[in-house]
């Protein structure tokens, strides 16, 4: 639009210089600065028109500050959580490594190699019934008796009995005392050093089949001691069902 005007004013002015020249033959310049002036007055104007015509631009606003989002506080991980593990129970039971059973009614003190102090307790093996791998039917009563000798120091007095330590029953733990008593009194009259004892306990077949075997320690009111000074005694058998028979 703007374009359009400025030209139609400079085409009025040609054709009014044009006009004089035709008119006279020499052109009249006072006429032609005058026409000139006119038509630059023209453009002028038309552009100032033009210029108050168009809208004025918006001054662009800043753009507002977006907030910065604080970090979420860190949670424990599942992963960590379990790295630490649970929380104790409060009067729960300690589950021992795989092993023997652990041994009942142990004395307040105990010292190694059946030291008592004064004198120490020791016994050899001698001989035995019942050998290991017998085999017995489901139910059946027996009777195993160990003859052992005091090889110790100290005098075995009433004191002195025959305690359990663990069983296996197929070559794993277990608590099968086959009926036998935790702890057996074994001693009716004093032993002295180097004089014989036989040791004699009641049990009953278990009623499945399996071999079984329980352990004995000896212990004296303040020491325990075995065969050699901490070997066991044992017995061993395999329980069949009679309705089949023993092993082959």
């Amino acid at each position: 639009m703007k374009r359009t005007q400025i030209a139609m004013a400079l085409t009025l002015a040609l054709a009014l210089i044009l006009s004089a020249c035709g008119g006279s033959g020499t052109p009249d310049l006072s006429q032609v600065e005058a026409v000139n002036t006119s038509a630059a007055a023209t453009a002028i104007l038309s552009i100032t028109q033009t210029a108050a015509a168009m809208p004025a631009s918006a001054t662009p606003e800043p753009p507002s500050a977006t907030p910065t989002e604080e970090p979420p506080t860190p949670t424990q991980s599942a992963a960590s959580a379990t790295a630490e593990g649970p929380s104790p129970t409060p009067g729960s039971i300690f589950t021992p490594t795989p092993g023997l059973p652990p041994v009942i009614g142990a004395p307040p003190t105990v010292t190694p190699g059946g030291n008592s102090g004064s004198c120490t307790y020791s016994a050899s093996f001698e001989t035995e019934t019942v050998p290991d791998g017998t085999q017995h039917p489901f139910g059946k009563a027996f009777t195993k008796t160990w003859r052992v000798k005091n090889t110790g120091t100290c005098t075995w007095d009433g004191s002195v009995n025959l305690m359990w330590i663990g069983s296996e029953t197929d070559g794993q733990p277990s608590e099968e005392l086959m009926g036998a008593e935790a702890v057996t009194a074994i001693i009716t009259q004093s032993v002295p050093p180097g004089e014989y004892l036989e040791v004699s306990v009641d049990f009953v077949t278990p009623s499945k089949v399996g071999t079984y075997r329980v352990y004995f320690k000896f212990r004296s009111a303040n020491a325990i001691f075995g065969i050699g000074g901490d070997g066991n005694l044992w017995v061993e058998i395999y329980a069949y069902d009679p309705a089949i028979g023993p092993k082959p």
